[in-house]
């Protein structure tokens, strides 16, 4: 089993030689927690997605690994986004733990974390629709990406629609929409 501790350290700046003050007690905290390694994120806060070294981080864990955070908003912007990656660790039986809440997505919290995640997911949409005043073309746009986002990631259409509260048939025409347009 391999522990792999994540940061995303908002205040450090790429090429930057030494971490933010908050960025050593993370890396600290995890060390102590047994971590054998720890990939450090550098850079502002990202508005979707996941950065290239979490993304890395998620891809390289395996079987019975461990990922290790101290705060569940190093993960992600969304509950939607740290659900859906939840849900792809426990399909390969990572365990994600988050240490400052005491949370997994193991065993009975992990089970709660998820109807929690699930639950205030189910709000983002709706309130993020209200908050795009750019119109409809701006908010297809971000439901174009996040759906790209989570097909990459290995999910279903039944999954991803469940993940953005959308039908089915919404990641299917989104998909054949952005695969007309590359096309």
């Amino acid at each position: 089993m391999l522990r792999i501790g994540y940061i995303f350290d908002t205040d450090l700046i790429s090429g930057q030689p030494e971490l933010s003050p908050a960025g050593k007690a993370d890396l600290g905290a995890l060390e102590a927690a047994g971590c054998n390694v720890v990939r450090i994120e550098t850079g502002g806060r990202r508005r979707t997605g996941y950065g290239p070294v979490l993304q890395s981080v998620l891809e390289f864990a395996g079987q019975g690994d461990e990922v290790l955070v101290m705060r569940a908003d190093q993960l992600a912007s969304s509950a939607t986004a740290i659900l859906a990656m939840i849900q792809n660790l426990q399909d390969r039986h990572v365990t994600l733990k988050i240490l400052e809440d005491g949370l997994s997505n193991q065993g009975e919290i992990g089970e709660t974390l998820i109807k929690a995640l699930k639950a205030i997911s189910s709000l983002e949409a709706p309130s993020q629709r209200r908050l795009t005043r750019g119109g409809a073309s701006s908010r297809t746009r971000t439901d174009a990406d996040e759906i790209l986002s989570l097909k990459a990631r290995g999910m279903a259409a039944s999954e991803i629609a469940n993940t953005l509260g959308v039908s089915r048939m919404t990641v299917w025409r989104k998909l054949k929409q952005v695969s007309n347009q590359s096309a």
